[in-house]
C-alpha cells in the first residue's frame, strides 16, 4: 500500500471532502492511501484524505460576504425582472392593464422581489464613494 503525504498549505486553510459533508482544516487531513491507484490522469491533485470517509479532499474557499448585498440580489434577479417588465408592457399594449408611470411599476417589482429600495440606494452611494476614493488614490 502506497501513501501520499498531505500537500503543504497554510495550517488554518480550509479543505472540503469530495464525497461527504466534511469541511475542516489542513491539520485534520490524512495522508492519502493508495494514491497512485486512485488518482486520475489530468485530474486535480487532492490536498489530502478526508478523516471522516477517506475520500479525496481539496482546498475550499469560504464564500466572502457580499459587500453590496441588495445590488447583488438585484443583479441576480435582473433577467427574471426584465421578463416580468416585458410581460407587463405587453399587457399594457393589449390594454389589459394600465400602470400610472414607470415609478409605480418599479416599486411594485421591488416589493415583489423583496428589494429594499433604501438599502439599494445606500449601497449605490457607497459604491460611488468607493470609486471616488480609488480614483483619488490613483492620482
Amino acid at each position: 500500500m502506497s501513501t501520499w503525504p498531505v500537500l503543504a498549505a497554510e495550517p488554518d486553510s480550509r479543505h472540503k471532502c469530495d464525497n461527504c459533508d466534511w469541511i475542516g482544516t489542513h491539520a485534520e487531513l490524512q495522508e492519502i492511501k493508495d494514491f497512485w491507484e486512485r488518482i486520475t490522469a489530468g485530474g486535480t491533485v487532492p490536498t489530502g484524505e478526508c478523516p471522516k470517509c477517506g475520500a479525496f479532499a481539496y482546498p475550499h474557499a469560504e464564500p466572502k460576504p457580499e459587500k453590496y448585498p441588495e445590488c447583488e440580489k438585484l443583479k441576480r434577479l435582473q433577467p427574471t425582472s426584465q421578463k416580468c417588465g416585458e410581460f407587463v408592457e405587453w399587457l399594457e399594449r393589449k390594454r389589459a392593464i394600465r400602470f400610472i408611470g414607470h415609478q409605480s411599476f418599479n416599486r411594485l417589482l421591488s416589493t415583489f422581489f423583496e428589494i429594499d429600495e433604501n438599502k439599494l440606494e445606500a449601497e449605490r452611494r457607497a459604491m460611488l464613494d468607493d470609486c471616488r476614493k480609488a480614483n483619488e488614490r490613483r492620482g
